[in-house]
C-alpha cells in the first residue's frame, strides 16, 4: 500500500521540526506594547517576539553565556524595587514620560 503523495510524511516531519508552537503568557502591558510595536513595524507579533529573542540570544552569545547568566541573577530586593519604580513611572504625566525617555535614549 502506497501513500497518494510519496514523501508527504517526510515533508510534514521536516516542517514540524522547523517551527515549534507554544503558548506565551504575557502581562497585559507587554501585550499592549508588542501590539503597538508590531503595528508600527508592520510585522506580526510573532515576528516581533522572534526578533527580540534572536537579538537577546545573539547578545548572550557575544558576551559569553556565563556572564549573561550571572547578570540575570536577581538580588532578592530587586522585585520590590522594580515594582516601586514601575508604580512611580505610571504616575508620571505623558510629557514627563517623554522627557525621561528622551533623556535615557
Amino acid at each position: 500500500m502506497m501513500d497518494s503523495e510519496p514523501g508527504n510524511n517526510d515533508m510534514q516531519a521536516a516542517q514540524a521540526s522547523e517551527v515549534n508552537k507554544f503558548i506565551l503568557r504575557l502581562p497585559c502591558e507587554y501585550h499592549a506594547h508588542l501590539t503597538e510595536i508590531s503595528r508600527l513595524n508592520r510585522r506580526s507579533m510573532n515576528s516581533e517576539i522572534t526578533l527580540l529573542v534572536e537579538r537577546h540570544l545573539s547578545d548572550i552569545m557575544a558576551r559569553g553565556l556565563q556572564s549573561s547568566v550571572d547578570s540575570l541573577r536577581l538580588n532578592p530586593a530587586t522585585p520590590q524595587a522594580a515594582d516601586k519604580l514601575i508604580e512611580k513611572l505610571q504616575e508620571l504625566s505623558l510629557e514627563k514620560k517623554k522627557a525621561l525617555l528622551a533623556l535615557l535614549g
